[in-house]
């Protein structure tokens, strides 16, 4: 795909739009309000990792305020599910969550287990990149068709 941009060494730059900087503002403006939406890499609908976060995220909001709510630590199912919207799970942890969907596990069981999953540190392949969370732009290169200056 990119060897259709790809260009000799010496090619002439062509003239920057007047609209460039707007362009690249939208652009980068798109990417932070999706990454808001999608967030994480979850994967296909049909993986552990999408459909336990799905199940988990409507269970937190279904318990919210009664009982069920109350088995865990506060926050803790929360904290669960956050983690696996932001990381991998682990390979034992796929393997466990698929086993248990496809057995048809309940909520609340599901729940119980991936919470028991995080306090034993084997849900999430949890990194410690400090690195910025914030998008960057690392080329703002336009491209043009051949025939437009």
């Amino acid at each position: 795909m990119l060897e259709a941009a790809a260009c000799e060494p010496d090619t002439p730059a062509l003239p920057r739009t007047t609209d460039h900087y707007d362009l690249v503002e939208t652009g980068v403006r798109t990417i932070v309000k999706e990454r808001r939406y999608v967030g994480g890499q979850l994967g296909r609908p049909s993986w552990a990792r999408y459909r336990a976060y799905q199940r988990l995220r409507d269970y937190v909001s279904e318990v919210a305020g009664t009982l069920l709510e109350t088995a865990f630590e506060p926050g803790e199912l929360q904290r669960a599910v956050e983690d696996i919207y932001r990381y991998p799970l682990t390979a034992a942890a796929r393997d466990a969550i698929n086993r248990q969907l496809r057995a048809h596990i309940s909520n609340d069981a599901l729940a119980e287990m991936v919470v028991s999953l995080r306090r034993e540190g084997k849900l999430c392949q949890i990194t410690t990149d400090d690195g910025p969370e914030e998008t960057t732009v690392l080329c703002s290169m336009g491209l043009r068709c051949r025939g437009n200056s």
